[in-house]
């Protein structure tokens, strides 16, 4: 959760585990504190969208704590003013569930499994 400033306000231990930063040391800092210095307009630029729109999905990059890039699916909803709840994932676990499940269909199809008489 973070306010209209971008400040975090609270974090789940999902949260943690994703960006690597204690739920502590997360609330002393901003969202842009964890995107990547190669594009933090972008950061601030989809926050203000968000603040617009009330609500916003996509994928964005966040800085790891230990200074590795990760990919994130997120949904953000401005739930009140000055409260906006962010729900992420990392991008990965799609990618891997349509592979999981597009690769064996595609085996199959060319084993002439997935084809009707």
């Amino acid at each position: 959760m973070a306010d209209d400033r971008a400040r975090y306000l609270d974090a789940n231990p999902a949260a943690e585990a994703l960006t690597g930063y204690s739920r502590a040391e997360l609330r002393r800092r901003q969202v842009m504190d964890l995107t990547p210095d190669t594009i933090p307009e972008r950061g601030w630029g989809l926050y203000q969208e968000l603040l617009r729109r009330g609500r916003l999905a996509g994928e964005h990059t966040l800085c790891h704590k230990d200074g590795t890039l990760v990919v994130v699916e997120f949904v953000a909803t401005r739930v009140e003013p000055g409260c906006v709840l962010t729900v992420m994932r990392p991008a990965a676990r799609r990618s891997e569930a349509r592979e999981a499940m597009v690769v064996p269909a595609a085996r199959a199809r060319a084993r002439g499994g997935g084809r009707s008489s």
